[in-house]
């Protein structure tokens, strides 16, 4: 992107501003080093960058991937194909021995030594929806009634070691847009198949990403990520806090992804939602506690419907608001799950968006037999059956007792 957005998004964005600045994560830190580290090695001085990257890592492992980097820059005139394999081979066990060496020196002086790698794994115990890995573990282990988080970690580990291979072993390396673009990769992928992801990890990337010579839409993708992410600042993403921070995100997430796909229809969800609260309020709460005992009751509410325009076919109720079919296909394909088509069923189904923002997205461990199983067991002590009679359901404050 063109340098002075390439500067706003890196020091003066929302992000920046409440993550780097505000919050102080020394994440911002890690990034200056790195940056250092690459300027470094790319004006010939390998081995600074490689120390540079060794400070940094001593601030935050996953800094010692940007080694990957170090090493193209280095090499700028090395085949890409095998013949020049073992010299980009030899040079990587330069650059991370050199990388090392820093650690452990910084260790000795500053006199903590060692024992920070005992504290690696404390991450590890805060899980965040914004980690992908974690969350393929989370969900699939519980609709299997399986643990597979540990599976989906290692998984990740090895796709990541798969992505940091190809980069020091044929990524091409003709100029200093490669190189960027290299560091930008290895960073990325590093924060998304990370086991753990806090808003401030995206600093490892960042001035990469920024600096980049990105596609269009890429860059643009970039943009509205880091504005969501700083706008999300006093939202804490643990799975402890869920679903209402998991909606929080997504919901900022997803309006990025709409700025990014068609940013008129980004500006139009906040209109979206405001047309949909009175279709959910009267014609699924409200309408949910009338007695539809004859025709003339239900007769009553179909005024209503019309006039908030939920009797129109749900894709047209939707495409009023945005103009990117994308878009219109993400906000209309709920009818699907009770296998209604979009284009016929009616848009009081849109409900079911609204629901979700503002309830957020349940879902039962197990999977919808667990909560059959968990009705039975609620029973099984009453010796009820078909044999007895119901005589009348006791409520009380709107619940029953």
């Amino acid at each position: 992107m063109a340098g002075p957005s390439a500067v706003w998004l890196v020091l003066a964005s929302p992000f920046t501003l409440a993550h780097g600045i505000a919050a102080a994560h020394l994440d911002l830190a890690v990034a200056g080093l790195l940056c250092l580290a690459l300027y470094a090695a790319l004006r010939g001085s390998w081995a600074i960058g490689a120390v540079m990257v060794g400070a940094a890592t001593a601030v935050k492992a996953p800094a010692l991937l940007v080694d990957a980097a170090v090493v193209l820059a280095s090499l700028p005139n090395v085949s890409t194909g095998f013949s020049g394999t073992p010299i980009r081979l030899r040079r990587a066990l330069e650059v991370i021995a050199l990388s090392t060496a820093t650690v452990l020196v910084l260790g000795l002086v500053s006199g903590l030594g060692t024992g920070w790698v005992g504290g690696l794994s404390t991450p590890l115990g805060h899980h965040s929806p914004l980690s992908p890995s974690t969350e393929l573990g989370v969900h699939i282990g519980a609709l299997l009634g399986l643990n597979l988080v540990m599976l989906a970690h290692l998984m990740a580990a090895l796709l990541l070691l798969a992505v940091v291979g190809y980069v020091v072993l044929h990524a091409p390396a003709r100029s200093a847009a490669d190189v960027v673009l290299a560091a930008a990769a290895v960073m990325s992928a590093a924060i998304l198949l990370s086991p753990v992801v806090h808003y401030w990890y995206f600093f490892w990337c960042l001035p990469f990403l920024a600096c980049a010579g990105l596609p269009r839409r890429l860059g643009r993708v970039s943009v509205a990520t880091t504005v969501a992410l700083g706008l999300l600042a006093p939202v804490e993403l643990t799975r402890h806090h869920l679903p209402f921070s998991g909606t929080m995100m997504l919901f900022g997430l997803g309006a990025a992804l709409l700025t990014v796909l068609e940013p008129r229809d980004a500006r139009r969800v906040d209109d979206f939602l405001a047309a949909l609260k009175p279709i959910y309020e009267d014609g699924i709460l409200a309408a949910g506690r009338r007695d539809f005992s004859s025709a003339r009751d239900f007769a009553a509410l179909v005024p209503r419907m019309v006039q908030l325009g939920a009797l129109r076919p749900l894709h047209s109720f939707v495409s009023r608001f945005f103009t990117d079919e994308r878009v219109r296909q993400a906000f209309s394909f709920h009818s699907l799950f009770i296998g209604g088509d979009p284009f016929r069923v009616p848009a009081i189904y849109a409900a079911l968006v609204y629901l979700q923002f503002l309830d957020g997205v349940w879902y039962a461990r197990g999977g919808v037999h667990a909560v059959v199983q968990a009705m039975a067991r609620g029973v099984e002590d009453l010796r009820c059956g078909p044999e007895h009679r119901v005589e009348r359901i006791a409520t009380a404050g709107g619940r029953h007792e």
